[in-house]
């Protein structure tokens, strides 16, 4: 059995109960009172817990982990001395909610439950209204009814449990995240459980991210964003041979436009940051450089507001409704043959040995001596170092957490090398995309100049960061 949460707009709860596979199957509504707990200074929430008293009854949980999966019942029991879990002394309520529900049997093969929340959070000086859905039943199913709701309203994945949504309203804060950074698969860990913690890590990330990238007050949203979404794809290359790729044909077109709308908005934070403002140092004063730093502001103004209206699309809806299946109903299993399913059961060590050596041996197919090779064939290098660097994150643990930190940092030596190479490219088309006549073309030649000036001796770096990456042993041998 899978269980699947979906926040729907506040309101629609009546459009939902009007879908084909949920008319008249929805209960009597339920008058729903809860009040959360915790301590002055957050215990609780501090340790991703919340403590919920209902018609008498007390109720620990834990988030589930991944976007979409409810949170995990931990403990119950109708007086809170004996829930049989550590709970810190001088408690107060928090927060409540106060609400409806519904609940009921989905008809269909196989059928399937739902739980419909609907009603308004409340903390000490603020309210909001919440309307959620929680699904029950064997995730083909789910995946089916997600669907359909999905096609017909606008659903997101619950960031938080509504607890820690609860809690972190009458504090007046956002919730801590549930991740960050690259997800990294411990000792023992099967190739299944391998699978599910890396997608709903990064599903996490990537959803969490979404909420302040396009704003633009500062770079950094995007930037980490950006590199939840090349770790994602890069997992969805190395899994897809586990299964089915088909189960991830849903989430690879819009994890790929909304990869490349981050690099145009990205790309302008680098060079204004960066080569635009030292070229600007070095040319104090010429009226033709500070235009060209003028429009590529406006290319950047643009790209930001470009990001926005895609995130604010249907689009990107599907998207985050694809990521959501992905992370809590793993559809890689249900499409998983019975071969493949066999090997989903057993140790994920063979698959990463086998995966990694294949990566390292691709990147390494070049030779010796890759200084002299065109730019073309450099920077595809390049790209072959980030998805091997990216599955050798995952895989670390398994192995032993010194020598992979330092293959990792040969390769990271190696990328940032190749990626100077590659700064005289990305400021060309740059430039290109400005456009313009006679001055514009000056400060071009004079971007282009300086960041070539700049490089100096980079494919001598290239060559010495490519001999003692070639020397090393990997770390999974």
């Amino acid at each position: 059995m899978a269980a699947l949460e979906l926040c729907l707009k506040p309101g629609d709860s009546a459009r939902l109960l009007r879908l084909p596979d949920f008319a008249r199957r929805a209960g009597r509504a339920i008058a729903v009172d809860r009040v959360w707990h915790d301590t002055a200074t957050g215990v609780l929430a501090a340790g991703g817990l919340s403590l919920c008293a209902e018609k008498g009854l007390w109720r620990l949980e834990r988030s589930g982990g991944a976007p979409g999966l409810p949170a995990t019942l931990i403990a119950q029991a109708s007086d809170l001395a004996t829930i049989g879990h550590d709970v810190p002394a001088k408690l107060m309520p928090l927060a409540g909610f106060r609400g409806r529900q519904r609940s009921g049997v989905l008809d269909g093969e196989p059928p399937a439950e739902m739980a419909l929340l609907d009603g308004v959070l409340r903390g000490v000086t603020q309210e909001r209204s919440v309307c959620r859905l929680t699904l029950t039943g064997p995730a083909p199913r789910l995946l089916a009814l997600s669907s359909e709701i999905g096609a017909a309203l606008r659903v997101t994945a619950p960031r938080w449990p509504l607890g820690a949504e609860a809690i972190a309203l009458a504090r007046g804060t956002a919730p801590a995240p549930l991740h960050s950074g690259a997800p990294t698969v411990p000792h023992g860990a099967t190739l299944g459980d391998a699978i599910a913690l890396v997608l709903g890590h990064l599903a996490d990330v990537i959803l969490a991210g979404v909420l302040t990238a396009a704003d633009g007050q500062t770079p950094e949203p995007v930037h980490q964003l950006r590199v939840a979404i090349r770790r994602m794809r890069s997992a969805l290359s190395v899994f897809r041979r586990a299964t089915d790729p088909a189960a991830f044909a849903a989430v690879t077109p819009g994890l790929k436009r909304l990869g490349a709308m981050l690099g145009a908005a990205r790309d302008w934070d680098v060079f204004l940051a960066g080569t635009g403002q030292a070229v600007s140092d070095a040319m104090a004063g010429d009226r033709r450089v500070a235009a060209m730093l003028q429009a590529g502001e406006r290319q950047r103004v643009a790209a930001y507001a470009a990001l926005g209206f895609y995130l604010a699309s249907a689009d990107f809806n599907a998207l985050e409704l694809a990521l959501v299946q992905l992370a809590a109903l793993r559809p890689w299993a249900v499409m998983a043959t019975q071969e493949q399913a066999v090997q989903l059961a057993e140790p994920a060590e063979p698959f990463a040995t086998h995966m990694l050596g294949r990566r390292l041996e691709q990147m390494l197919a070049p030779g010796a001596d890759i200084a002299d090779l065109p730019a073309e064939q450099l920077h595809a290098i390049r790209k072959a170092g980030k998805r091997l660097r990216y599955a050798a994150e995952f895989f670390a643990p398994l192995y032993g957490k010194r020598p992979a930190r330092r293959f990792i940092e040969r390769l990271s030596v190696l990328q940032e090398a190749l990626g100077h190479l590659n700064d005289t490219a990305a400021a060309a088309a740059l430039m290109a995309s400005l456009g313009g006549g006679a001055d514009r073309q000056f400060a071009a030649g004079a971007v282009q100049g300086f960041v070539a000036a700049r490089q100096g001796d980079t494919r001598a770096d290239i060559s010495r960061a490519w001999s003692k990456f070639r020397r090393q042993e990997p770390f999974w041998t």
